[in-house]
């Protein structure tokens, strides 16, 4: 599928949402790198769950220190994510990283939620975080639909992050963020 116009990563995910009639979605960036074969089943078997809303792997940096392990809300003002360059065989925080478990979010590089809890929450909001905190924000709406969001670091990707879409170091990308940023801390806090 082709999306013209600014990046808005929300509004391509529901844009490929309208195309199918899967009842798994997944969303994953194009920069993520697949060497475990059973990743997906493994995030799907957790979507199943009842109580359950988007599942999220354990993502690792090309060096093989942590990039995801679930997402902190408060951090910076904002969110972040847990365990960020920690090794995964380290103890870290009583081995946090390395368990199963509710976190506050997952990030939407590589998230996995049952559709029709995707369509309940109203998918992703394309208008006030078109790049930043989508994930965040649609993992809070299934949490106010009573569905948690879950860790599952049995599952590992590699993610270049932003190596395609670049950071947001320039004026326009941190102005834009900045906007993200408040309507996250207007609408969660």
């Amino acid at each position: 599928l082709r999306h013209n116009g600014p990046f808005n990563y929300s509004a391509i995910n529901n844009a490929a949402v309208r195309e199918t009639h899967s009842s798994f979605l997944c969303s994953l960036n194009n920069d993520i790198e697949i060497h475990d074969p059973k990743w997906l089943s493994t995030l799907v078997n957790q979507a199943k769950r009842d109580d359950v809303g988007a599942v999220g792997p354990m993502l690792l940096y090309p060096d093989g220190s942590i990039q995801h392990a679930g997402v902190v809300l408060g951090i910076g003002g904002g969110a972040a994510h847990a365990h960020r360059n920690v090794l995964p065989d380290a103890e870290g925080y009583f081995s946090r990283h390395a368990l199963p478990q509710f976190v506050s979010a997952v990030t939407g590089a590589c998230l996995v939620v049952k559709r029709e809890r995707f369509d309940a929450a109203g998918g992703f909001d394309e208008e006030n975080f078109p790049v930043a905190f989508n994930d965040v924000d649609l993992c809070m709406k299934l949490a106010n639909l009573g569905f948690n969001s879950l860790y599952e670091p049995r599952a590992r990707l590699v993610h270049h992050e932003s190596k395609t879409r670049g950071d947001d170091r320039d004026a326009a990308g941190a102005h834009r963020l900045a906007q993200e940023l408040a309507a996250l801390k207007r609408i969660w806090h």
